[in-house]
């Protein structure tokens, strides 16, 4: 019975993604409307964008890895996962589907909870390598409670730590579904932790990393990324370096399609810095 009422809970859940979602991809095409107005008023008036890149960036001193640090992670802060989901791994030859997300992100919450199966199948089949750039830019202690109990599952039980990714999620996704936060707490997060398996041992580490911040080195270094590529808000969602649009995925087979529709016959996108 209990786990009737879990995937019940799980199917409501994803229903409500797909309904944010859709609220999503509507106020987006709003976004974009306004943005061809303000562009043509611009072009109109000879103003002129310059556009920047920025080479071998380094974000963090050797020196600060190790426990400020998960060893999974990337110069940019980025975790990739490939078949089995063990963090640091990639499928060979296939192209990256990059995430970048903030754990207080309404909009990140729905875009995982939609897309978890879907992004579980490409990766498994070897379709993608899925990249995560964790990031802080609404300023909320939230991100950092969360991404420190994940530092700590990625130390010790890191093959749990997409299920665990997930699940944080699905919490903040039901907490702001039901206009609640009773559960975006410690407690919330050891007990979605144990949902997806992770041992007692593992969970009773979140508290000396929460209170310690132990990896604010990694939450910084993924902002500066995010900031670096002038990205401004979350979630954004890349395919072989090139930015989808939002709307374009905004289904639970979204990003397959919009995959499928890239490898077939290159659809024009904006590219990611």
């Amino acid at each position: 019975m209990a786990a009737d009422s879990g995937r019940t809970h799980k199917s409501q859940v994803r229903a409500q993604a797909r309904a944010q979602a859709q609220v999503l991809r509507e106020q987006q095409e709003q976004a974009e409307r306004r943005r061809k107005i303000t562009r043509r008023a611009l072009i109109g008036g000879g103003a002129v964008a310059a556009a920047g890149a920025v080479a071998g960036l380094v974000y963090w001193d050797n020196s600060t890895t190790g426990t400020s640090v998960p060893s999974q992670a990337a110069a940019d802060a980025s975790l990739t996962f490939g078949k089995g989901f063990l963090p640091g791994t990639t499928n060979d030859g296939a192209k990256v589907l990059d995430v970048y997300f903030d754990y207080s992100c309404s909009h990140c919450a729905s875009f995982d909870v939609l897309h978890e199966e879907e992004v579980r199948t490409l990766v498994e089949e070897g379709v993608v390598t899925l990249a995560l750039h964790p990031c802080k830019i609404l300023g909320q202690p939230w991100t950092d409670i969360a991404l420190n109990t994940l530092g700590v599952v990625l130390e010790h039980e890191p093959d749990k730590a997409y299920a665990y990714h997930n699940a944080v999620f699905e919490l903040y996704l039901d907490a702001a579904q039901k206009k609640s936060g009773e559960n975006l707490n410690l407690a919330g997060l050891k007990k979605a932790a144990e949902g997806v398996g992770i041992s007692g041992k593992t969970v009773a580490g979140f508290d000396n990393a929460v209170s310690k911040n132990r990896f604010e080195a990694w939450i910084e270094a993924g902002t500066k990324t995010f900031a670096d590529k002038g990205f401004t808000g979350t979630p954004v969602v890349a395919y072989d370096g090139k930015v989808l649009e939002l709307a374009a995925v905004a289904s639970p087979t979204g990003l397959t399609d919009q995959i499928r529709s890239a490898d077939g016959a290159a659809t024009p996108g904006a590219v990611a810095p």
